[in-house]
């Protein structure tokens, strides 16, 4: 008997799944205005009654997979556990590279802002241990400003650095923040 809710979870997991490529799929042939239920599950190979009883519209599939994306960066930073501010920097960026297609896409479709939002939902996972909660807040929304806009960068210019202009780039906006809490 306990095997039927795992079964049945492992099937849900796999129309959710489905209905992610096939997100993926339209995203990649039409502007996101025009993407509808019926054309994400055409695409995925289900019903669009079976689109409704995991989401109720397009928006919160893909909220779901930018939510996805933004699990699989705060997981792969802490694999590689940076050092210092700089090979964060080089880690962000990595996993970026590898996801540019989905995020020229978010670009493409004005949707890039997304990855800032989703990022202020998952501060728990952040690297940056906190004990003050009253002052994490402000210190969260100006971070992840900063990464999404960092993020919204390479995007724009299709990640054409190399890791080591990243880093060197990281390096000086290190040093800049430095100079500027300094004064």
């Amino acid at each position: 008997m306990t095997d039927k809710p795992i079964k049945r979870q492992q099937q849900v997991n796999q129309t959710v799944e489905l209905l992610l490529t096939g997100l993926s799929q339209e995203m990649a042939q039409r502007s996101y205005q025009n993407i509808t239920i019926s054309s994400v599950s055409q695409a995925a190979g289900v019903s669009r009654r079976t689109f409704y009883r995991h989401f109720q519209s397009v928006d919160e599939l893909l909220q779901l997979k930018v939510d996805h994306f933004v699990v699989r960066l705060y997981q792969f930073i802490q694999k590689q556990q940076p050092q210092n501010f700089e090979l964060l920097i080089v880690a962000v960026f990595n996993f970026c590279q590898h996801q540019a297609s989905f995020l020229k896409m978010l670009a493409d479709n004005h949707k890039l802002y997304l990855v800032q939002q989703v990022l202020l939902t998952h501060t728990d996972q952040s690297l940056l241990p906190m004990d003050n909660v009253d002052s994490n807040d402000l210190i969260y929304y100006f971070g992840s400003g900063g990464i999404s806009n960092i993020i919204i960068y390479w995007t724009q210019r299709d990640f054409q650095q190399t890791a080591a202009e990243v880093q060197l780039m990281a390096h000086r906006l290190n040093q800049h923040l430095q100079v500027i809490t300094q004064q």
